[in-house]
Order: C-alpha cells, then structure tokens, then sequence
C-alpha cells in the first residue's frame, strides 16, 4: 500500500489469465486444468511471463518514446489450478495513459505466442464491467485484499510449481518510499523488541547493526509508524 501511495496518481489494474482448455485441457472433473498440463504452464509462468513483458515494452518504448508503465504485479492461483497475473500501471498523465494503453495492446499481439490467454484491461465501464482506473489508495486497498485476504495467494505460495517472486514493486518506488521486503522485516523485528518477546539479542549479544545507523533506524520507524521506546 505504501508503494503505490508513493506514486501519488491514478493506476489501471490489468489481469493477464492463463490460455483456456485449447492449451490447458480439463481433467476428468471439469473444475481443474489436468494436472500434468497445469503443473508444466505454471513451472515456465514467470519465464514466459518475462519474456513478454520485455517485448511489450520494447515495442511500446520504440512506437512512443517510453515504456515504464508497469508499477507493480501479483501471481494468483485461480480456481482451476495455473496461475494469473495482476497488474498495475501507472495511469495519471496523458503521457501515462498513452503509455498504459499502447503496453496493453502490445501485450494483446503477443500473449498467444506466450502461452497466455486474457488481457482484461478495462479503462470506463462497460458491458464487461467496471473501470479498473482508480486511485492510488483505493487501489492499494484492492490489492492488498488479493495479499491478505484471497485465498489464491496462499495456493500460489503453496503450488509444487510456481514462480519464485509472486510480487513485484517497481524499484522507482522502494525509492521514494523507503518501504522494501527488507525494510518491512526489520519493521517485523522492532515490534518483537517492543513487546520483549525477540530472542535475538540475547543470542547475539547486541542490536543488528542496521540499528546502530540512524538513517536506517529512522526509516524502519517511519514504516512501523512509531518511534523505538
């Protein structure tokens, strides 16, 4: 949620699905994708996925002048058992938007050739549904439901065959947030300090050394919204 705050103008959120039962056949149940096929798309999800995400934006750097579109992305595990793809883009400028929009329709020219399926990328409503152009915190509210609550995340991080960061964070905006994976568990240990329930000092004999770094340590108090007691 930090991370998108950090950006400060509207995002487009973009769902890339896995291909349908032409690619990825039923199994016996009609509910899952057969589980030999399933386990082998997800296996080469992240590779494929990088792939194609480096082509879209070379092609839309070369037809516009930019390609930075991408803020940050989520893997989930749907229902019938491979993996999708949530994105977010940057949204709040005409520049952006054009940007946004010439990604997604280099996406579109290629996700056959990737072994994908659906862009679902929906700018106002319409027939198939509403805008997913919103604002930054009410974005950051969305996909921190996927994080926190979804039950397809947890699949993802359970799966035999998955890919190895299921969340990406631009790093333009770890920048200007401050907020990192490794931030956020020095944040998880000053609040084991503060309830003295943290072992570490007594096994190690003093604070880690990011503590001793006032920069840092005021940072990781920023984040954990309250200062050391």
């Amino acid at each position: 949620m930090t991370n998108l705050l950090a950006y400060g103008g509207n995002v487009w959120l973009v769902t890339i699905t896995a291909p349908g039962a032409d690619v990825l056949p039923w199994d016996e149940s009609g509910r899952k994708v057969e589980l030999h096929s399933a386990h082998e798309w997800n296996r080469t999800a992240a590779k494929r996925w990088s792939e194609l995400h480096r082509r879209a934006q070379q092609a839309t750097r070369r037809e516009l002048g930019s390609g930075d579109t991408v803020l940050a992305y989520a893997w989930q595990m749907q229902s019938r058992g491979v993996l999708h793809l949530h994105l977010v883009l940057g949204f709040e400028s005409p520049a952006e938007q054009a940007v946004a929009w010439q990604y997604v329709r280099e996406l579109r020219a290629r996700t056959r050739e990737f072994s994908f399926g659906f862009v679902d990328a929906r700018d106002r409503d319409g027939k198939r549904g509403r805008s997913m152009v919103m604002e930054p915190h009410r974005a950051a509210g969305y996909v921190s439901r996927y994080l926190g609550e979804s039950s397809q995340l947890v699949e993802a991080i359970a799966a035999a065959y998955r890919p190895t960061r299921l969340v990406y964070v631009a790093r333009r905006l770890t920048s200007s947030s401050g907020c990192t994976m490794t931030r956020l568990r020095r944040v998880r240990f000053l609040y084991w300090i503060r309830l003295g329930q943290s072992r570490v000092i007594e096994r190690a004999g003093r604070l880690p050394v990011w503590f001793r770094d006032q920069r840092e340590l005021q940072l990781v108090q920023a984040l954990a919204g309250a200062a050391v007691p």
